[in-house]
């Protein structure tokens, strides 16, 4: 996916918290610009998201992940 999208946005922690010894959950909101490179086409890009971090092995990593667009009806989109 990345090969073929330009993501130039910024991510703001909304909350961390963490669950248990092993599991983290982050809420974020991020907003910025998103590019097509098979076209050069851009629009705006704003979501919130939701991470699950599990330590594994001694290292955190994402476990699950979902978000939502922030962006408002009718704007422009890719």
């Amino acid at each position: 996916m990345f090969a073929a999208i330009e993501l130039d946005v910024e991510f703001r922690i909304a909350e961390v918290r963490q669950l248990a010894s092993d599991w983290v959950l982050a809420r974020t909101n991020s907003i910025g610009r998103v590019t097509v490179h098979a076209t050069r086409e851009s629009a705006p890009e704003a979501n919130q998201e939701l991470f699950v971090f599990q330590k594994v092995g001694g290292d955190w990593k994402i476990a699950r992940y979902c978000f939502s667009t922030t962006n408002p009806p009718g704007s422009a989109s890719l």
